[in-house]
């Protein structure tokens, strides 16, 4: 059975932002590129319709909204290698809390809200190097979710459902 992720997307000149700092960022550190985003829950195995009535119900009354950056970090996990931690507010974890209320029976998630900016195990001079003069602004506003078909191989995720925010 096929692995999905539900990811909040920042709005369009964030995304943009992010995905130029993640392009840039990857190249320096040879690690595989990805679209910015900040994963709300992940590790879902279930037929993809399921996945899709739970947005669509989540998605009739939320509007965008924009969380507080907390700062860059890194850690010595290969799927939070360096990121942006970002506070969570009442949006996020209204979402949160419904796909909890959704998905807990399928799948266990943990909520650490963050943007990654690369995946892997880097040496922390490397990382030093590949982020000097680097700066992010005080808040991200994410404007849309989607569904994203995930998995060990970053190349070959695929977003398989969008929606945009009111």
């Amino acid at each position: 059975m096929k692995t999905y992720s539900i990811w909040l997307i920042p709005e369009h000149n964030s995304r943009i932002r992010y995905r130029n700092l993640i392009l840039k960022i990857s190249k320096k550190l040879k690690s595989q590129p990805f679209e910015p985003h900040c994963t709300i829950y992940g590790r879902l195995k279930l037929d993809l319709q399921k996945i899709e009535q739970v947005i669509e119900k989540l998605n009739a009354n939320q509007t965008q909204f924009s969380m507080k950056i907390k700062k860059i970090k890194n850690g010595k996990n290969f799927w939070k290698s360096v990121y942006v931690s970002l506070e969570k507010n009442i949006d996020s974890d209204n979402i949160f809390n419904i796909c909890k209320k959704s998905f807990r029976a399928n799948s266990r998630y943990s909520f650490d809200p963050h943007l990654s900016l690369v995946y892997g195990l880097h040496n922390d001079e490397a990382i030093y190097y590949a982020l000097r003069n680097i700066e992010v602004p005080r808040y991200l506003s994410f404007s849309g979710i989607a569904i994203v078909e995930t998995g060990e191989d970053i190349s070959k995720w695929q977003t398989v459902y969008q929606r945009q925010f009111l």
